[in-house]
């Protein structure tokens, strides 16, 4: 029976167990702790020395336990927040799938106003024409599809060397960040609005969770600057292989490198502002991305049309 006291006193419990029952103090367990141990002098020094020891461990473990929780890479069940991924992520079946979708989305809608085909679906919409109108419209151009397909693969390489760029980024700064600092470099913040909100809606009003899930997004400047910065060098180095073919020259890849990165810039400060105001609508992650990818790029456009003209890769 003493030997089993003694070794207790000296064997830490497994971290991944709570050291202190719920709503108890240390002094509680400091005390209960002192009633088991041994009475002769060299067992109670020892188990004075692991008491401490115990304290200390369990102000850790309460410490811990504030710190934002980060995901392992293939782990189930957590929020989705802050989640570490392989450097090639991009690449995977989902993550592929979905890029090569927007990117072809993308080309499409860019062979459409290149055509015009979009004005006569806007015309068809629009009801029949009078023969007069009609005939002042300028006709369509033909439907490209290998404009479509290099358009596509175009947006498909951006994405994924972009994603890629990031998940680098992320590796490098792991070992040279605190863990507040890392999990910051990790949050999504539109998934930590939701949770935000779905966590303040319950004990508030819905202005009152909408405006905390829209601070999230306001003060989470780091994923928005990483984003810009590893698409911009993604844009560079798209334009960097038609430079290498001499499909691009030198003056244009410079203006196209600067006005890329006023957009990138520009496009990262509205989707800030944008975020801060999407929870009032709905703290639903696809509406952030379709008011990102509708309002904020339409208006970030607006903006590089005035400064200049970006010549396509």
């Amino acid at each position: 029976m003493k030997s089993h006291s003694y070794a207790a006193a000296h064997f830490l419990p497994s971290p991944s167990e709570p050291l202190l029952p719920p709503r108890s103090s240390l002094a509680h367990f400091a005390a209960h702790h002192a009633q088991n141990t041994l009475s002769d002098t060299t067992a109670a020094a020892a188990t004075a020395s692991s008491s401490l020891g115990l304290v200390a461990w369990s102000v850790a473990e309460a410490a811990v336990c504030h710190l934002p929780r980060i995901e392992k890479p293939g782990e189930k069940g957590g929020d989705g927040v802050r989640v570490e991924k392989t450097l090639f992520d991009a690449f995977g079946p989902l993550n592929a799938t979905v890029s090569l979708a927007l990117a072809f989305l993308n080309g499409a809608v860019l062979e459409l106003n290149r055509s015009g085909k979009i004005n006569d679906f806007a015309n068809y919409i629009a009801g029949d024409l009078d023969e007069d109108e009609s005939s002042q419209l300028e006709p369509s151009l033909p439907w490209e599809w290998d404009r479509v397909g290099h358009d596509t693969c175009v947006g498909l390489t951006k994405d994924v060397v972009g994603q890629t760029l990031a998940r680098s980024l992320e590796k490098s700064a792991k070992p040279r960040l605190s863990h507040a600092a890392y999990a910051e470099l990790l949050k999504h913040p539109h998934k930590a609005a939701r949770k935000v909100f779905d966590s303040t809606r319950p004990c508030g009003s819905r202005v009152s969770a909408s405006y905390k899930a829209g601070a999230v997004v306001a003060l989470s400047p780091t994923f928005f600057g990483v984003r810009a910065l590893t698409m911009w060098l993604a844009d560079v180095f798209v334009d960097g292989v038609a430079l290498y073919r001499q499909q691009m020259s030198r003056e244009t890849f410079g203006q196209n490198a600067a006005l890329k990165l006023a957009k990138h810039s520009i496009n990262g400060l509205f989707c800030i502002a944008l975020g801060a105001a999407v929870p009032f609508l709905s703290p639903n992650f696809y509406v952030f991305v379709a008011i990102e990818q509708l309002v904020g790029a339409l208006a970030t456009d607006a903006i590089i049309a005035r400064l200049g003209t970006i010549e396509p890769s």
